[in-house]
């Protein structure tokens, strides 16, 4: 009985594990398709200049005792670890990562994807959250928009995917803290055949940094020893490349090699400064940030209808009233009018025609006494 059984036992479970293994097949066939159909991102930032260093602002990060990764999405918000963590270059390349594509599930290929690079020291964990977690020192690039490419075409392989174009090196360690009357220094390599534009100007490379003030005033940035001919910019609340919507200021010396910009800041916010050269030019630069009193600036323009206005400029959000009076000392001001700072801390409040007014003095005072 037993060997009349056999074949029919053996027959089923036959049939049972190739039901299986059809099924683990079509599975993986499927898997396969998804992935082949996903947009793929070449992670070499070698190509594009985007070195990575160490808290001191010039040591590139060595081997694999630090780890990069990229992070995908739609916006923002969105923003997830894709691949896995590569090891730095070492050497003449130290700073670099050279891995090859990453795909990236679930967008096919030309989808407009937002990109940024993150990096950690691998002892601090496995990934840049874990890192995070730990307290260890990580960083952050800028984020830049991408069209995922495709696997097998074009570009031919092995640059199937896209190229980070418009990426910049960073400082691991997160940015710094910039006092109040603290002054601080940092030199930078510029260089890079990859145009970009600063204040409408072709650039090279950008190079980025990113600091929080301790206290609310106005950063006052400058170059000097400059061998390139810089331009400097600084963005709030994030920097995207090719993308001056955040740009808070922008500034190239028309006199010199050298450039100066000035711009309010408030507390513990998180402000991105970027340094190039422009055109092809290599060479070095020294970055200067002096954070100051938090004064208001003010300066009078005419407006595109002849009027005159008076430009205030300080923190974002704050009211200022723009009083006047014919004489001084004066007993009584008159109020012109009213300006809440905008997110840029820019504001105007419209001035007499001077054709028509007397001449008079004017002053300006916060709503709040700030």
């Amino acid at each position: 009985m037993n060997r009349t059984r056999a074949p029919a036992v053996f027959s089923r479970a036959f049939r049972r594990n190739w039901v299986v293994a059809l099924v683990v097949l079509v599975c993986l066939a499927i898997q396969v398709r998804s992935l082949a159909q996903s947009g793929t991102i070449n992670f070499n930032t070698f190509t594009v200049g985007a070195r990575v260093y160490d808290s001191d602002g010039t040591t590139p990060l060595s081997g694999a005792s630090y780890s990069s990764q990229l992070y995908v999405g739609i916006d923002r918000s969105t923003l997830v670890a894709v691949g896995s963590p590569a090891p730095f270059r070492t050497g003449a390349t130290a700073g670099y990562i050279i891995s090859g594509d990453v795909v990236v599930p679930g967008f096919p290929a030309g989808s407009s994807m937002v990109v940024e690079a993150r990096a950690w020291r691998t002892a601090d964990g496995g990934s840049y959250e874990q890192a995070v977690g730990n307290g260890g020192p990580t960083g952050k690039s800028n984020l830049i928009l991408v069209n995922l490419g495709s696997p097998g075409g074009p570009p031919p392989p092995p640059k199937a995917g896209a190229d980070l174009i418009g990426l910049t090196g960073y400082v691991i360690g997160g940015g710094f803290l910039l006092s109040l009357g603290d002054p601080r220094t940092q030199t930078f390599s510029l260089g890079g055949t990859q145009q970009d534009q600063s204040c409408g100007i072709a650039v090279g490379a950008k190079v980025i940094r990113e600091f929080k003030p301790e206290a609310d005033g106005f950063v006052n940035a400058y170059t000097q020893n400059a061998t390139v001919d810089a331009v400097l910019e600084a963005y709030y609340p994030y920097y995207l490349a090719g993308d001056s919507s955040t740009r808070l200021k922008c500034g190239d010396l028309p006199d010199g090699p050298d450039a100066r910009i000035s711009f309010f800041v408030q507390a513990y916010n998180t402000y991105y400064l970027t340094v190039a050269a422009t055109g092809g030019q290599t060479g070095e630069v020294d970055v200067h940030y002096l954070l100051e009193e938090p004064r208001p600036r003010l300066g009078v323009h005419v407006n595109p209808g002849g009027r005159p206005e008076m430009e205030i400029e300080a923190l974002p959000g704050v009211a200022y009233i723009v009083e006047t009076a014919n004489v001084l000392p004066a007993t009584s001001w008159t109020t012109l009018g009213t300006s809440t700072l905008n997110g840029r801390g820019l504001g105007s409040v419209l001035l007499p025609d001077p054709q028509t007014a007397a001449a008079g003095y004017f002053r300006v005072r916060s709503v709040s006494g700030r």
